[in-house]
């Protein structure tokens, strides 16, 4: 038991001196063009696309150790990575009753362009037509309203491609897809060539080794992870799915059978895991399943588990947990978990190292 406190007196320690300890972030070649029409090659910090229609973090020099905020004021377009361009409007939106200025990703470029927005929680759709913008918006029932809000894309499309839905009996749904369908068959009826972007949507992978302990009145437990976790920057920073092997050892005292119990887990998680941060210190929840096998032995070593077989000692189980994470150096971070995995765990601290290709 002195063991535990002096772990836990450590990570303590070890919380209050690095708390300004900064997470890296991932950043990929792009340029941006002044209004002036400046170009500036440098990199453009990786972030889903909601978090790129207001502003931009570039640096000119990848080593630099913060990154410059460039906003709609100042620059008129950049790309981000090979295949993320974004342009400047200026537009109104939700029947023309609202304008605003913001940067929308281009999905396809032609005669007739597409680009993709996002606005106040909802993704929309610019057709730019000689320098004129339609906008496309789902129908959709706002909180305390009665009645849908109805922007009629279907008819405004319509009006941007001269009715090429209607004349060529096309279907058209509120998505990406069918839109760059039907811009890029209207752009080759008019004979004008066209390029649809293509995405790039590489997730980063870390491979993840963590060991450490927990311990309460006469109960301990350590436990070992290893864990490839996933992310897609430029659709989420926050969210990713992992999976990996556990192994959980928890020792407790039973006393309706006056006996010292070791209770072990193996599992393989399959787990989504939401960080409220991003940065040095990351709070997160996370909920999945797991595919896991249990032992329950007295003192003595003998099973006490009265039955056994599929859903008794092996089986799927559900995961739900928190915690929290703190970078430490380079790779090196420390974690404190509260979690249920086919039992409930008591609260664990431990110490990893996470592997980045």
């Amino acid at each position: 038991m002195k063991l535990f406190k002096k772990f836990y007196l450590l990570l303590i320690f070890f919380s209050i001196q690095l708390a300004n300890s900064q997470l890296k972030e991932s950043f990929e070649k792009g340029f941006i063009i002044t209004k002036t029409g400046e170009k500036i090659s440098g990199y453009i910090r990786k972030d889903d696309f909601k978090n790129k229609v207001n502003n931009i973090c570039f640096k000119k020099i990848l080593e630099n150790e913060k990154c410059k905020l460039y906003d709609t004021t100042q620059i008129a377009s950049f790309k981000s990575g090979d295949d993320e361009l974004y342009d400047l409007f200026e537009v109104e939106i939700n029947n023309k009753s609202t304008e605003i200025t913001l940067f929308a990703k281009k999905l396809l470029s032609g005669e007739i362009s597409l680009y993709k927005g996002f606005y106040n929680g909802d993704t929309f759709y610019i057709v730019s037509k000689r320098e004129e913008n339609y906008i496309l918006q789902k129908d959709k029932l706002v909180s305390g309203e009665t009645k849908f809000r109805r922007y009629n894309y279907l008819g405004i499309l319509n009006l941007a491609t001269e009715n090429f839905p209607i004349r060529t009996g096309a279907t058209v749904a509120f998505n990406q897809r069918s839109f760059i369908d039907i811009i890029g068959r209207y752009n080759e009826s008019k004979g004008a060539n066209y390029e649809v972007t293509k995405t790039n949507n590489k997730g980063q992978n870390f491979w993840i080794i963590t060991g450490g302990l927990g311990f309460g009145n006469e109960e301990s437990e350590f436990f070992f992870q290893f864990n490839n976790r996933l992310f897609f920057p430029k659709f989420s920073r926050n969210t990713s799915f992992s999976t990996g092997l556990n192994y959980f050892n928890y020792q407790y005292i039973d006393t309706e059978l006056d006996t010292e119990v070791t209770q072990s887990l193996i599992s393989i998680p399959f787990q989504i895991q939401h960080n409220f941060l991003n940065k040095n210190i990351r709070p997160y929840i996370f909920t999945g399943a797991s595919l896991s096998f249990l032992s329950r032995n007295d003192e003595d070593g003998n099973s006490i588990i009265e039955e056994t077989g599929f859903q008794s000692n092996f089986g799927l189980g559900f995961i739900l947990g928190a915690g929290i994470e703190l970078n430490l150096y380079k790779g090196l971070i420390l974690k404190s978990e509260y979690r249920h995995e086919t039992f409930t765990h008591l609260l664990l601290f431990g110490i990893g190292y996470h592997f980045t290709k």
